[in-house]
Protein backbone atom coordinates (compact mmCIF):
# COMPACT_ATOMS: atom_id res chain seq x y z
CA UNK A 1 0.00 0.00 0.00
CA UNK A 2 2.31 2.56 -1.17
CA UNK A 3 1.29 6.61 0.07
CA UNK A 4 1.55 9.77 -1.10
CA UNK A 5 1.75 12.44 1.38
CA UNK A 6 -1.39 14.52 1.88
CA UNK A 7 -1.60 18.11 1.82
CA UNK A 8 -0.53 20.36 4.56
CA UNK A 9 -4.05 20.80 6.32
CA UNK A 10 -4.99 17.00 5.79
CA UNK A 11 -1.35 16.52 7.77
CA UNK A 12 -2.15 18.48 10.53
CA UNK A 13 -5.55 16.35 11.12
CA UNK A 14 -3.73 13.33 10.73
CA UNK A 15 -0.73 13.91 13.11
CA UNK A 16 -3.49 15.22 15.73
CA UNK A 17 -5.30 11.90 15.45
CA UNK A 18 -2.61 9.60 15.61
CA UNK A 19 -1.32 11.40 18.90
CA UNK A 20 -4.96 10.57 20.18
CA UNK A 21 -5.22 7.19 18.78
CA UNK A 22 -1.38 6.60 20.91
CA UNK A 23 -2.77 8.30 23.86
CA UNK A 24 -5.94 5.44 23.29
CA UNK A 25 -2.95 2.62 22.69
CA UNK A 26 -1.60 3.46 26.16
CA UNK A 27 -4.63 2.37 27.71
CA UNK A 28 -5.40 -0.75 25.61
CA UNK A 29 -1.70 -1.97 24.06
CA UNK A 30 -2.98 -5.15 22.71
CA UNK A 31 -5.44 -3.88 20.57
CA UNK A 32 -5.24 -4.17 16.97
CA UNK A 33 -8.00 -2.23 15.35
CA UNK A 34 -6.10 0.38 16.95
CA UNK A 35 -2.44 -1.36 16.14
CA UNK A 36 -3.80 -1.17 12.63
CA UNK A 37 -5.03 2.33 12.16
CA UNK A 38 -1.58 3.93 14.20
CA UNK A 39 0.34 2.23 11.28
CA UNK A 40 -2.09 3.03 8.01
CA UNK A 41 -1.62 7.11 9.98
CA UNK A 42 1.99 6.95 10.23
CA UNK A 43 2.77 5.31 6.37
CA UNK A 44 0.35 8.11 5.39
CA UNK A 45 2.27 10.77 7.10
CA UNK A 46 5.25 9.41 6.08
CA UNK A 47 6.48 8.64 9.10
CA UNK A 48 7.82 4.57 7.98
CA UNK A 49 10.10 4.28 10.71
CA UNK A 50 7.25 5.57 13.48
CA UNK A 51 5.21 2.55 12.01
CA UNK A 52 7.83 -0.43 12.66
CA UNK A 53 7.25 -0.58 16.13
CA UNK A 54 3.66 -0.95 16.31
CA UNK A 55 4.04 -3.39 13.43
CA UNK A 56 6.24 -5.55 15.36
CA UNK A 57 3.80 -5.91 17.70
CA UNK A 58 0.52 -6.46 15.80
CA UNK A 59 2.35 -9.19 14.37
CA UNK A 60 3.34 -11.06 17.71
CA UNK A 61 -0.27 -11.02 18.32
CA UNK A 62 -1.73 -11.63 14.78
CA UNK A 63 1.82 -13.32 13.05
CA UNK A 64 -0.77 -14.53 10.04
CA UNK A 65 -2.86 -11.17 9.51
CA UNK A 66 -2.32 -10.37 5.76
CA UNK A 67 -3.28 -6.90 7.01
CA UNK A 68 -0.29 -6.26 8.48
CA UNK A 69 1.56 -8.12 6.44
CA UNK A 70 0.73 -5.80 3.76
CA UNK A 71 2.08 -2.95 5.93
CA UNK A 72 4.99 -4.30 6.63
CA UNK A 73 5.54 -4.53 2.47
CA UNK A 74 4.53 -0.98 2.41
CA UNK A 75 7.36 -0.45 5.13
CA UNK A 76 10.21 -2.20 3.05
CA UNK A 77 8.90 -0.72 0.32
CA UNK A 78 9.48 2.67 1.58
CA UNK A 79 12.67 1.45 2.93
CA UNK A 80 13.66 0.39 -0.58
CA UNK A 81 14.02 -3.09 0.25
CA UNK A 82 12.76 -4.15 -2.13
CA UNK A 83 13.26 -7.71 -2.49
CA UNK A 84 11.79 -8.54 1.75
CA UNK A 85 8.68 -6.40 0.22
CA UNK A 86 7.84 -8.56 -2.79
CA UNK A 87 8.75 -11.84 -1.16
CA UNK A 88 5.39 -10.81 1.00
CA UNK A 89 3.59 -8.97 -1.72
CA UNK A 90 4.14 -12.09 -4.11
CA UNK A 91 2.47 -14.76 -0.94
CA UNK A 92 -0.41 -12.41 -0.46
CA UNK A 93 -1.51 -11.75 -4.02
CA UNK A 94 -1.44 -15.58 -4.58
CA UNK A 95 -4.10 -15.95 -1.78
CA UNK A 96 -5.80 -12.73 -1.99
CA UNK A 97 -5.49 -10.80 -5.95
CA UNK A 98 -7.00 -7.52 -5.50
CA UNK A 99 -5.42 -4.16 -7.39
CA UNK A 100 -3.61 -2.65 -4.54
CA UNK A 101 -1.70 -5.46 -4.03
CA UNK A 102 -1.40 -5.85 -7.88
CA UNK A 103 0.03 -2.63 -8.02
CA UNK A 104 1.87 -2.81 -5.37
CA UNK A 105 3.90 -5.85 -6.49
CA UNK A 106 4.26 -4.49 -9.94
CA UNK A 107 6.50 -2.08 -8.02
CA UNK A 108 8.12 -4.23 -6.56
CA UNK A 109 8.87 -6.55 -9.27
CA UNK A 110 10.18 -3.30 -11.51
CA UNK A 111 12.37 -2.47 -8.99
CA UNK A 112 13.94 -5.51 -9.39
CA UNK A 113 14.16 -5.34 -13.13
CA UNK A 114 11.46 -7.97 -13.59
CA UNK A 115 9.99 -5.47 -16.44
CA UNK A 116 7.35 -8.10 -17.94
CA UNK A 117 6.65 -9.45 -14.81
CA UNK A 118 5.41 -6.09 -13.42
CA UNK A 119 3.21 -5.56 -16.76
CA UNK A 120 1.67 -8.81 -16.04
CA UNK A 121 0.49 -7.71 -12.20
CA UNK A 122 -0.71 -4.25 -13.99
CA UNK A 123 -3.14 -5.80 -16.33
CA UNK A 124 -5.24 -6.66 -13.99
CA UNK A 125 -5.33 -2.34 -12.65
CA UNK A 126 -5.48 -1.47 -16.61
CA UNK A 127 -8.75 -3.83 -17.49
CA UNK A 128 -10.30 -1.78 -14.61
CA UNK A 129 -13.38 0.81 -15.86
CA UNK A 130 -11.18 3.63 -14.00
CA UNK A 131 -7.91 2.96 -14.45
CA UNK A 132 -5.36 4.56 -11.17
CA UNK A 133 -3.13 7.20 -12.99
CA UNK A 134 -0.23 5.48 -10.62
CA UNK A 135 -0.87 2.08 -12.88
CA UNK A 136 -0.64 3.33 -16.18
CA UNK A 137 2.46 5.48 -15.39
CA UNK A 138 3.95 2.50 -13.94
CA UNK A 139 3.25 0.39 -17.14
CA UNK A 140 4.93 3.20 -19.23
CA UNK A 141 7.68 2.40 -17.25
CA UNK A 142 8.07 -0.90 -17.18
CA UNK A 143 7.77 -0.87 -20.84
CA UNK A 144 10.20 1.17 -21.40
CA UNK A 145 13.07 -0.46 -19.71
CA UNK A 146 11.32 -3.59 -21.06
CA UNK A 147 12.45 -1.81 -24.47
CA UNK A 148 9.14 -1.67 -26.20
CA UNK A 149 8.90 1.66 -27.12
CA UNK A 150 6.05 1.08 -29.28
CA UNK A 151 3.51 -0.38 -26.76
CA UNK A 152 4.23 2.47 -24.38
CA UNK A 153 4.10 5.35 -26.67
CA UNK A 154 0.75 3.59 -27.95
CA UNK A 155 -0.48 3.46 -24.38
CA UNK A 156 0.16 7.45 -23.64
CA UNK A 157 -2.40 8.64 -26.11
CA UNK A 158 -6.02 7.65 -24.41
CA UNK A 159 -4.66 8.91 -21.30
CA UNK A 160 -3.37 12.12 -21.93
CA UNK A 161 -6.48 13.96 -20.89
CA UNK A 162 -6.95 12.69 -17.75
CA UNK A 163 -3.32 13.22 -16.87
CA UNK A 164 -2.87 17.06 -18.28
CA UNK A 165 -2.08 18.05 -14.84
CA UNK A 166 0.22 14.84 -13.74
CA UNK A 167 3.77 16.25 -14.06
CA UNK A 168 5.55 12.82 -13.43
CA UNK A 169 3.04 11.46 -16.46
CA UNK A 170 4.68 13.79 -18.31
CA UNK A 171 8.51 13.42 -17.16
CA UNK A 172 7.97 9.79 -17.99
CA UNK A 173 6.57 10.60 -21.53
CA UNK A 174 8.98 12.89 -22.20
CA UNK A 175 12.26 10.53 -21.93
CA UNK A 176 9.96 7.63 -23.62
CA UNK A 177 9.86 10.39 -26.96
CA UNK A 178 13.33 11.47 -26.29
CA UNK A 179 14.15 7.52 -26.53
CA UNK A 180 12.31 7.32 -29.87
CA UNK A 181 14.23 9.55 -31.18
CA UNK A 182 10.93 12.50 -31.06
CA UNK A 183 13.11 15.35 -30.32
CA UNK A 184 10.14 18.35 -31.03
CA UNK A 185 7.42 16.12 -28.55
CA UNK A 186 10.36 15.04 -25.71
CA UNK A 187 10.72 18.93 -25.42
CA UNK A 188 7.50 19.94 -25.11
CA UNK A 189 6.24 17.29 -22.98
CA UNK A 190 9.44 17.73 -20.47
CA UNK A 191 8.49 21.57 -20.49
CA UNK A 192 5.14 20.50 -19.22
CA UNK A 193 5.99 18.32 -16.96
CA UNK A 194 8.20 20.64 -15.27
CA UNK A 195 6.12 23.85 -15.60
CA UNK A 196 3.84 21.40 -13.54
CA UNK A 197 6.09 20.09 -11.15
CA UNK A 198 7.32 23.73 -9.12
CA UNK A 199 9.35 21.78 -6.81
CA UNK A 200 11.86 19.92 -10.29
CA UNK A 201 11.52 16.66 -8.84
CA UNK A 202 10.50 15.19 -11.98
CA UNK A 203 13.26 12.81 -12.80
CA UNK A 204 13.23 12.07 -16.05
CA UNK A 205 11.67 15.66 -17.40
CA UNK A 206 14.96 16.49 -15.71
CA UNK A 207 17.23 14.03 -17.60
CA UNK A 208 15.29 14.89 -20.89
CA UNK A 209 16.32 18.38 -20.23
CA UNK A 210 19.25 18.12 -19.63
CA UNK A 211 19.76 16.00 -22.73
CA UNK A 212 18.53 18.50 -25.22
CA UNK A 213 20.36 21.46 -23.73
CA UNK A 214 23.67 19.86 -23.88
CA UNK A 215 22.30 18.99 -27.80
CA UNK A 216 21.77 22.83 -27.58
CA UNK A 217 25.47 22.98 -26.63
CA UNK A 218 23.98 25.28 -23.11
CA UNK A 219 26.36 23.27 -20.75
CA UNK A 220 25.56 25.75 -17.72
CA UNK A 221 21.38 24.74 -17.85
CA UNK A 222 22.57 20.92 -19.11
CA UNK A 223 24.82 20.64 -15.91
CA UNK A 224 22.12 22.30 -13.59
CA UNK A 225 19.78 19.75 -14.31
CA UNK A 226 22.07 16.96 -14.14
CA UNK A 227 22.94 17.69 -11.06
CA UNK A 228 19.09 18.10 -10.06
CA UNK A 229 18.17 14.62 -11.32
CA UNK A 230 21.41 13.66 -9.47
CA UNK A 231 19.88 14.45 -6.17
CA UNK A 232 16.92 12.33 -6.97
CA UNK A 233 18.18 9.28 -8.17
CA UNK A 234 22.34 9.03 -7.73
CA UNK A 235 22.46 5.47 -9.03
CA UNK A 236 21.04 6.66 -12.67
CA UNK A 237 23.46 6.01 -15.26
CA UNK A 238 22.30 8.16 -18.05
CA UNK A 239 22.57 11.27 -15.51
CA UNK A 240 26.48 9.71 -14.93
CA UNK A 241 26.73 9.90 -18.75
CA UNK A 242 24.77 13.39 -19.31
CA UNK A 243 27.56 14.84 -16.92
CA UNK A 244 30.54 12.99 -18.60
CA UNK A 245 29.47 14.89 -22.19
CA UNK A 246 29.20 18.04 -20.60
CA UNK A 247 33.25 17.72 -19.47
CA UNK A 248 34.18 16.03 -22.76
CA UNK A 249 32.69 19.06 -24.23
CA UNK A 250 34.71 21.07 -22.32
CA UNK A 251 37.44 18.89 -23.26
CA UNK A 252 38.22 18.32 -19.60
CA UNK A 253 39.19 14.54 -20.43
CA UNK A 254 40.10 13.47 -16.95
CA UNK A 255 36.93 15.11 -14.86
CA UNK A 256 34.47 13.45 -18.28
CA UNK A 257 36.37 9.78 -17.21
CA UNK A 258 35.60 10.18 -13.60
CA UNK A 259 31.95 10.81 -14.57
CA UNK A 260 31.76 8.04 -17.66
CA UNK A 261 33.16 5.85 -15.38
CA UNK A 262 30.38 6.07 -12.84
CA UNK A 263 27.65 5.90 -15.93
CA UNK A 264 29.97 2.02 -16.42
CA UNK A 265 28.72 1.52 -12.98
CA UNK A 266 25.36 1.65 -13.47
CA UNK A 267 24.72 0.89 -17.10
CA UNK A 268 27.44 -1.84 -17.48
CA UNK A 269 25.77 -3.10 -20.62
CA UNK A 270 25.59 0.20 -22.43
CA UNK A 271 28.68 -0.15 -24.73
CA UNK A 272 28.73 3.34 -26.16
CA UNK A 273 29.39 4.76 -23.09
CA UNK A 274 32.65 2.15 -22.51
CA UNK A 275 33.60 3.77 -26.07
CA UNK A 276 33.27 7.34 -24.87
CA UNK A 277 34.69 6.35 -21.68
CA UNK A 278 38.16 4.51 -23.67
CA UNK A 279 38.35 7.49 -26.12
CA UNK A 280 38.93 9.96 -22.52
CA UNK A 281 41.37 7.62 -21.40
CA UNK A 282 43.30 7.78 -24.26
CA UNK A 283 43.11 11.75 -24.28
CA UNK A 284 44.45 11.63 -21.14
CA UNK A 285 47.08 9.68 -22.24
CA UNK A 286 46.31 6.71 -20.14
CA UNK A 287 46.57 4.13 -23.36
CA UNK A 288 46.72 0.90 -21.00
CA UNK A 289 43.09 1.51 -19.53
CA UNK A 290 41.77 2.63 -23.15
CA UNK A 291 42.65 -0.77 -23.66
CA UNK A 292 41.02 -2.30 -21.06
CA UNK A 293 38.03 -0.90 -21.00
CA UNK A 294 37.72 -1.61 -25.01
CA UNK A 295 38.71 -5.37 -24.06
CA UNK A 296 35.67 -5.42 -21.36
CA UNK A 297 33.89 -4.34 -24.39
CA UNK A 298 34.93 -6.39 -26.55
CA UNK A 299 33.90 -9.07 -24.16
CA UNK A 300 30.30 -8.33 -24.34
CA UNK A 301 30.01 -8.46 -28.26
CA UNK A 302 32.41 -9.40 -30.28
CA UNK A 303 30.93 -7.94 -33.26
CA UNK A 304 30.68 -4.47 -32.42
CA UNK A 305 33.10 -2.69 -35.25
CA UNK A 306 33.84 0.59 -33.30
CA UNK A 307 35.60 -1.13 -29.95
CA UNK A 308 37.46 -3.20 -32.21
CA UNK A 309 38.43 0.12 -34.19
CA UNK A 310 39.32 1.92 -30.94
CA UNK A 311 41.27 -1.42 -30.06
CA UNK A 312 43.49 -0.33 -33.57
CA UNK A 313 43.64 3.77 -32.47
CA UNK A 314 45.35 2.04 -29.20
CA UNK A 315 47.62 0.24 -31.06
CA UNK A 316 48.40 2.47 -33.86
CA UNK A 317 49.45 5.11 -30.77
CA UNK A 318 51.01 2.66 -29.19
CA UNK A 319 53.64 1.90 -32.09
CA UNK A 320 51.96 -1.52 -32.72
CA UNK A 321 51.38 -1.02 -36.78
CA UNK A 322 50.71 -4.91 -37.52
CA UNK A 323 48.51 -5.24 -34.82
CA UNK A 324 46.42 -2.28 -35.63
CA UNK A 325 46.68 -2.79 -39.08
CA UNK A 326 45.17 -6.07 -38.28
CA UNK A 327 42.26 -4.63 -35.93
CA UNK A 328 41.29 -2.10 -38.76
CA UNK A 329 40.84 -4.72 -41.35
CA UNK A 330 38.48 -6.43 -38.72
CA UNK A 331 36.21 -3.19 -37.98
CA UNK A 332 35.94 -2.10 -41.17
CA UNK A 333 34.78 -5.75 -42.09
CA UNK A 334 31.83 -5.53 -39.38
CA UNK A 335 31.38 -1.93 -40.11
CA UNK A 336 32.36 -0.29 -43.37
CA UNK A 337 31.70 3.25 -41.98
CA UNK A 338 33.47 2.63 -38.51
CA UNK A 339 34.51 6.28 -37.66
CA UNK A 340 37.45 4.34 -35.16
CA UNK A 341 38.61 2.13 -38.00
CA UNK A 342 38.91 5.40 -40.01
CA UNK A 343 40.71 7.56 -37.50
CA UNK A 344 43.20 4.54 -37.15
CA UNK A 345 43.86 4.58 -40.72
CA UNK A 346 44.93 8.26 -40.17
CA UNK A 347 47.57 7.41 -37.45
CA UNK A 348 49.12 4.46 -38.91
CA UNK A 349 49.38 6.80 -42.04
CA UNK A 350 51.38 8.97 -39.83
CA UNK A 351 53.93 6.37 -38.87
CA UNK A 352 51.76 4.95 -36.04
CA UNK A 353 53.23 7.36 -33.53
CA UNK A 354 51.24 10.01 -31.77
CA UNK A 355 50.36 13.30 -33.79
CA UNK A 356 52.93 15.75 -33.04
CA UNK A 357 50.14 18.48 -33.20
CA UNK A 358 48.15 17.29 -29.84
CA UNK A 359 45.48 20.74 -30.40
CA UNK A 360 45.28 18.36 -33.74
CA UNK A 361 44.51 15.42 -32.33
CA UNK A 362 41.93 16.29 -29.92
CA UNK A 363 39.80 18.68 -31.99
CA UNK A 364 39.80 15.62 -34.48
CA UNK A 365 38.88 13.00 -31.41
CA UNK A 366 36.16 15.22 -30.23
CA UNK A 367 34.87 14.90 -33.83
CA UNK A 368 35.13 11.28 -33.80
CA UNK A 369 33.38 11.19 -30.38
CA UNK A 370 30.06 13.60 -31.11
CA UNK A 371 29.62 10.84 -33.55
CA UNK A 372 29.49 7.66 -31.30
CA UNK A 373 26.43 6.33 -29.64
CA UNK A 374 25.55 8.41 -26.36
CA UNK A 375 24.61 7.35 -23.00
CA UNK A 376 20.86 8.81 -23.66
CA UNK A 377 20.15 7.10 -27.19
CA UNK A 378 21.46 8.28 -30.56
CA UNK A 379 24.17 10.05 -31.11
CA UNK A 380 25.30 13.62 -29.93
CA UNK A 381 25.96 14.60 -33.36
CA UNK A 382 22.31 13.64 -34.72
CA UNK A 383 20.78 14.91 -31.37
CA UNK A 384 22.66 18.79 -32.01
CA UNK A 385 21.53 18.43 -35.41
CA UNK A 386 17.92 18.08 -35.55
CA UNK A 387 17.71 20.32 -32.24
CA UNK A 388 19.46 22.98 -34.00
CA UNK A 389 16.47 26.09 -35.30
Amino acid sequence: MTAIPPPAPAQAELAARLQRLQGYLLQDPDNTHLLLDLIDLCLALGLWQNAQPYLEHARQLAPHDPYFQQRQASVWMAQENWAAANAVLESLYRDMPDLILAHDLAITRFRLGQYAAAQACLQACLAQPSVPLASVILMLRCLHHGGDLKSALALVQPYEVAAETSAEFWSVVSLLQLDADNLPQAERCCRHALALAQDKTVLEALIVSGTLALGHADLTLAQQHFEQALQIKPDEGRIWGGKGLIKLMQQDWIAASADLEQAVIFMPRHIGTRHVLAWCKILAGDLASARAILNAALAMDRNFGETHGGLAVVAAMSGQTAEAQVLVRRSLGLNPQGMAARFAQTLLARQGNSPADLARFQQEVAALLASQSSPFGGSLTDLMQKMRP
